[in-house]
């Protein structure tokens, strides 16, 4: 770990038991920052750099604190080493952790402005925003706030309640002396879902510490670092609620949690509007990936669909081994719609399964535990042949000039959303009784639509109204 001495200005380097108390650096990065090979050979242009002053700051402070050393995450790794570079990222939690204090520079934040005033800069500020800067609020013992002048703010621990009005965390994890935050996955998931990262891959490995893990660098693979940190997660921990992504009480637009049946979620996102307190430690069964996808046990209740004949799918949910607070919901449990095709596995006593693609997750009594029966399986990503038959384009652009978002479809399997505004119904044209779904809209303010789609001849595939016409075309009910 490279430390820079506030009295000499020079950079020491130093491992494990032999690091010397110091204080870090939390800030979001910004134009003219100063690299490792420009602070270490002293360039000429080194002091005219805007980065600069940050490190002049943070020495002051920390000087002024009787700390001899301080870390800052642009000068203090070399980052042309690849290998330095996951060094660093895989350990900055524990770096962060490690400190005496944490000082924030916020470049956008003005102290004349009142904190927890409606519209303060302090609200406002990208900081709050940043993917990385997450950790960097929860790890340190100790976190003192500052503005774009090096003036004092606040303290964490007397600004918790702003703090988490601001960032969604609870304030007991804000104040987290040992850093434990003994949160549910699906719930610490949440805590980035607002937050974003420069680059695609950063998503997933700034949660890396915020888990307990660690994994390798691979900058260019994109979107498969979430999935593995995802992968990593569930082989550390029994808390089955990282199943549960797109299960929200509030009313988050379906564009956002979209559910197309498959088993892990695609970014933090997912999580956006998770208030359900889940406890840990209550899954006894293990369960971890293989090629066939999650090999778990489930308590399965199934259901009778409508229209699931038509496609040859059984549909139920399973109830996930997650003890929701009663504090939080009351006496529930979390349930995940599932489909699988009926086949020789089921009545083998094995279920290949699926998340139901346009079915997220809701909380059902925990007296429902009664009628399931447990099952092994394998829960996978949903395949693609399951929608089978004829397909219509319904447009829903009219509803989005109307205010109204798409929170649920049903039944689960007979839809695939486009992109855009639009949703491809599928259907079996022969038998036109069954072939009838429901889309529910609603607005910010809570007004709810549910529009009935039904095909109104058996030789004729469609709905009523042209084909692919907008949504006004088919019979609403309020």
């Amino acid at each position: 770990m490279r430390l820079i001495n506030v009295k000499t200005g020079h950079m020491q380097e130093f491992f494990d038991d032999d690091i010397p108390n110091y204080a870090i650096l939390s800030h979001t990065w910004g134009p003219e920052e100063v690299t490792f090979q420009e602070y270490e050979q002293q360039v000429p242009s080194l002091r005219q750099k805007k980065g600069y002053s940050k490190i002049r700051g943070l020495c002051a402070e920390a000087g002024q604190k009787q700390l001899d050393f301080v870390w800052i995450d642009t000068c203090c790794i070399d980052k042309k080493s690849s290998s330095e570079l996951s060094e660093a990222i895989n350990s900055m939690f524990q770096w962060y952790k490690g400190s005496q204090t944490c000082f924030v520079y916020l470049e956008d934040v003005s102290a004349e402005d009142l904190p927890s005033a409606a519209d303060s800069s302090f609200r406002r500020s990208r900081w709050f925003t940043r993917g990385w800067t997450l950790q960097e609020l929860l790890a340190p013992k100790r976190v003192l706030f500052y503005d774009c002048d090096w003036r004092f703010i606040g303290i964490r621990m007397n600004m918790r309640d702003l703090i988490a009005e601001i960032t969604g965390i609870k304030e007991r994890f804000i104040e987290d002396a040992k850093g434990d935050f003994h949160a549910g996955v699906a719930e610490k998931l949440s805590w980035a879902s607002h937050r974003r990262t420069t680059r695609r891959e950063d998503e997933a490995y700034c949660l890396m510490g915020l888990f307990g893990i660690n994994m390798p660098l691979l900058y260019g693979e994109g979107s498969n670092a979430w999935r593995r940190l995802q992968e990593e997660i569930i082989k550390a921990t029994s808390d089955q609620s990282i199943l549960a992504w797109g299960l929200s009480t509030h009313h988050v637009p379906a564009s956002r949690t979209i559910n197309r049946g498959t088993l892990l979620s695609s970014s933090a996102l997912c999580f956006q509007g998770w208030d359900v307190e889940v406890w840990s430690g209550e899954a006894k069964h293990h369960y971890f990936m293989t090629n066939l996808g999650l090999h778990i046990g489930l308590n399965v209740i199934e259901l009778e669909v409508l229209g699931s004949k038509s496609v040859n799918v059984s549909n139920g949910i399973a109830l996930l081994e997650c003890k929701v607070s009663p504090f939080s919901h009351g006496d529930a449990k979390i349930a995940l719609p599932i489909s699988w095709t009926r086949s020789q596995d089921e009545t083998e006593g094995l279920l290949i399964a699926s998340r139901a693609a346009g079915s997220n997750p809701f909380l059902v009594p925990a007296s429902t535990q009664g009628q399931a029966v447990r099952k092994m399986a394998y829960l996978t990503s949903y395949p693609t042949n399951m929608l089978i038959g004829y397909f219509q384009k319904i447009h829903w652009s009219h509803m989005q000039r109307l205010g109204y978002q798409v929170t649920d479809y049903y039944p689960p399997q007979a839809f695939e959303l486009c992109q855009g505004d639009s949703f491809n119904w599928a259907f079996n044209p022969s038998i036109p009784q069954r072939n009838r779904a429901i889309i529910k809209f609603v607005t910010v303010e809570g007004d709810a639509v549910l529009l009935l789609l039904v095909q109104t001849t058996a030789d004729s595939p469609g709905v009523s109204g042209p084909a692919g016409g907008e949504l006004g075309t088919v019979r609403a009910a309020r």
